[in-house]
């Protein structure tokens, strides 16, 4: 039973961690970079795992909207790179003479007066907006939703660009479709003269993450199959040993039939037990997910059909 337990356990637990690492691999991952000269977007665009790139200058800005302000990091990008969720408005142009901006939720809502009182500003709303050493109007167009407690706000960068003294080298952000594309992108834009900047140690931690992944669920297998080896061995020797307790069954009124079922029965209970108190403990760890549940039920089936097939295998033979 206690195998059995473990072995439920770790296979939920194994499918858990699992399904966050695939999460996490799946998810799109920004890496920043830089290239000296000129930046040749297309070719970056043409690295398979490159979804969208764009040339990127960030500065300090305030801006003022109804006699309120806010301050904190403004992002000139070009339009095309940004993949936004907008609840009101929507993207700028590249090309424009006015600035536009878009910033999210949390920037949208605090905007606050001398006196600390919030002011919400609204879609085409002019702001005052510092860029660079410059003050100018800009009209808010959009604000969108990322779940972030600090403001976000983005310009057009051919417009930034515009007034921002250059820097020797442009600095860069490309968007991958996935983060397990991260070790293959950085090949392929270092070979095209782009320097990359990112954590180095990642994909080695995702490599041993995996490899432990695949060590637990051998050691489930094997506790799993051990359990189900100690119960069929039991099951034998019952069916050898417990001949009185069955002639006695079967003095009582049970059919040979229904003595068949006993160990059936009392092998499914004994899974179902180990099994709840698997996920119990899981969910006491908070190391539980809908795809360790449905790990666990194909185990414990699993589990039942080989101890059943085993036991079957051997009653035929004896008969």
């Amino acid at each position: 039973m206690l195998m059995l337990c473990l072995g439920f356990l770790f296979l939920i637990t194994t499918a858990n961690s699992y399904e966050v690492l695939r999460q996490e691999l799946n998810m799109p991952y920004v890496l920043p970079g830089s290239v000296a000269g000129q930046a040749d977007l297309k070719r970056y665009l043409e690295v398979p795992s490159v979804e969208a790139a764009t040339p990127v200058l960030s500065f300090e800005s305030k801006l003022t909207a109804k006699d309120a302000s806010l301050s904190g990091t403004a992002s000139a990008v070009l339009a095309d790179y940004l993949d936004l969720t907008f609840c009101h408005g929507g993207i700028f142009l590249d090309n424009t003479n006015m600035p536009f901006v878009v910033m999210n939720s949390y920037a949208a809502e605090h905007f606050l007066t001398e006196s600390k009182a919030v002011v919400t500003p609204e879609i085409n709303d002019t702001l005052t907006m510092t860029i660079g050493e410059e003050e100018q109007s800009a009209i808010l167009c959009g604000i969108f939703e990322d779940g972030l407690e600090q403001p976000v706000i983005y310009m057009s960068y051919t417009l930034a660009s515009r007034t921002i003294p250059k820097e020797d080298s442009i600095r860069l952000l490309f968007r991958l479709r996935k983060t397990e594309d991260l070790e293959g992108a950085v090949k392929a834009l270092k070979k095209l003269g782009v320097s990359v900047s990112y954590d180095e140690a990642l994909p080695e931690r995702w490599k041993l993450t995996k490899q432990q992944i695949y060590q637990t669920f051998l050691s489930t297998l094997v506790l799993l199959l051990c359990s189900a080896v100690q119960i069929t061995g039991q099951h034998r020797r019952e069916q050898t040993e417990a001949l009185s307790e069955r002639q006695a069954l079967a003095l009582g009124g049970l059919e040979e039939r229904q003595l068949l079922w006993i160990f059936p029965l009392r092998t499914f209970f004994a899974d179902l037990f180990s099994l709840f108190v698997a996920i119990a403990v899981a969910g006491i760890m908070g190391n539980i997910s809908l795809i360790g549940l449905l790990a666990g039920g194909i185990g414990c089936t699993a589990h039942l059909g080989i101890v059943m097939s085993a036991s079957s295998s051997h009653r035929n033979c004896i008969q």
